[in-house]
Order: structure tokens, then C-alpha cells, then sequence
């Protein structure tokens, strides 16, 4: 799964959303579309893709790509393999931790 590993936000690079259109992402197309009709720039998240963190497309993007290419600004893009299919992604200023059910440490009421 996809993760930012920085303070700042999660965030796609210009080359990353170029990669996804090229690969079939209809929402990276659209993007691109608008991009030329705007005057500043803007950087998009997976939710603006229309993709989940753990999207095997968004994955292999950040992989081929490598974080610098796939980042955008203020962002770190980082994969990191997850054992469960359950995960929350805790976010402190940007910087995340992903977190699965056996590394968290519950509290019990007795």
C-alpha cells in the first residue's frame, strides 16, 4: 500500500498522474485534461484518481516511478507490503503510519 512518509500531505506528481493516465486511469486522464486549462498547479491525491491506497495500480506507480518521480510536493509516496487485509492510516501533519490490527495495541475495560 501507498503511504506518505513526510510532514506535509499525500500527494502525486505531475509524471505519476501522466503514468496512471497512461495506464488506463480514467480519472488521471480527466485530470490531465483540466490541468491545461488551469493557470496553477495542482497536485492530486489517490482519492482525485478515483484509487484506494492499497490500488495494485497505485502501488506499481510509486514502484516504477520510485518516491521522488511519484511524489508531489510536500510528499514523501513510499509502498510499504501489509500483512492483513485491514489497515488504518494514521495521519500526524501528513506524516502517516499505516496501522493493522496485530500492531496495535488495544486497551481492555475490566
Amino acid at each position: 500500500m501507498v503511504f506518505n512518509n513526510c510532514f506535509g500531505s499525500f500527494a502525486l506528481s505531475l509524471e505519476a498522474v501522466n503514468w496512471l493516465s497512461s495506464r488506463g486511469c480514467v480519472r488521471a486522464h480527466k485530470l490531465l485534461t483540466e490541468f491545461k486549462e488551469r493557470e496553477d498547479i495542482y497536485y492530486p491525491t489517490n482519492e482525485d484518481m478515483g484509487l484506494k491506497r492499497h490500488d495494485a495500480l497505485l502501488v506499481l506507480c510509486v514502484q516504477e516511478l520510485g518516491s521522488e518521480k511519484a511524489s508531489g510536493v510536500d510528499s514523501s509516496l513510499r509502498v510499504e507490503k501489509i500483512e492483513s487485509n485491514q489497515y488504518i492510516i494514521n495521519d500526524d501533519g501528513g506524516w502517516e503510519t499505516i496501522l493493522e490490527p496485530h500492531n496495535m495495541e488495544w486497551i481492555s475495560i475490566k
